[in-house]
């Protein structure tokens, strides 16, 4: 039996070089009548990093901040949305309404990424790669592509974005 996909997680950095992968989810999505999970990770904080705003910061004013960061990240997903509509499909589709929620999460992507694939019950991810990443940057970090590949229990679809 062939595959149906009916949700899509679109992982989403929200760089300038996210369009071929918004392409490629927005147009499954049209092909399969599918709804869009889009979801971008927020690197956590490290340790030293936090103990140093903690130091300088309550708690209840860090937990406003942190509040007040995921809405404009989720404001910024909106943005990305209405402008990604306008100039690549020139408002004949909106791709909005493919959009079935923007997920905002603290941790590492490709973690993220594999569990909002879970919680959501997709049957695809669509996440894009940079191809500039030398062996040596892969090898120290790791790539969240190949976190995701490794780890998630449905299709990965990888797209190059530069």
């Amino acid at each position: 039996m062939l595959p149906k996909f009916e949700k899509i997680l679109y992982a989403s950095d929200l760089g300038d070089q996210t369009r071929p992968a918004s392409r490629v989810a927005v147009g499954l999505a049209q092909q399969y009548d599918a709804t869009i999970i889009m979801c971008h990770a927020l690197e956590p904080v490290g340790p030293y990093g936090r103990a140093l705003i903690e130091t300088y910061v309550s708690s209840e004013d860090l937990e406003s901040v942190y509040q007040e960061g995921q809405q404009r990240v989720l404001e910024k997903m909106r943005e990305r949305l209405k402008k990604f509509t306008e100039e690549e499909l020139a408002g004949t589709v909106d791709m909005s309404a493919h959009v079935s929620s923007l997920v905002v999460k603290e941790g590492l992507p490709g973690e993220v990424i594999v569990q909002e694939a879970e919680n959501h019950g997709v049957d695809l991810i669509v996440v894009g790669t940079h191809r500039k990443a030398g062996a040596l940057k892969r090898m120290l970090i790791g790539s969240t592509a190949r976190y995701v590949t490794q780890h998630a229990s449905c299709p990965v679809l990888v797209v190059p974005t530069e």
